[in-house]
């Protein structure tokens, strides 16, 4: 389960692309993220930073986004 502050990364399909944001809030299956290069409809034509609700766990998907991992930045 993903920690507020942690990078999530995300993978689309099993190819080299992908996307990242920022966790800020779990709730149980949802998680709240600040990402960049994103839009309305949240394709990658990205026009702004935005707020997006994400699901934590999900089935794997060949054509969308799949959570890869989560990077958790140390403490100074």
């Amino acid at each position: 389960v993903p920690r507020p502050g942690a990078i999530v990364i995300w993978s689309k399909g099993k190819g080299p692309a992908g996307h990242a944001g920022i966790v800020i809030k779990v709730d149980g299956n949802t998680m709240t993220t600040i990402e960049g290069n994103t839009n309305a409809s949240g394709s990658r034509d990205g026009d702004r930073v935005a707020i997006k609700l994400r699901t934590v766990h999900r089935e794997f998907t060949t054509d969308g986004l799949n959570v890869a991992g989560y990077i958790y930045p140390f403490e100074v």
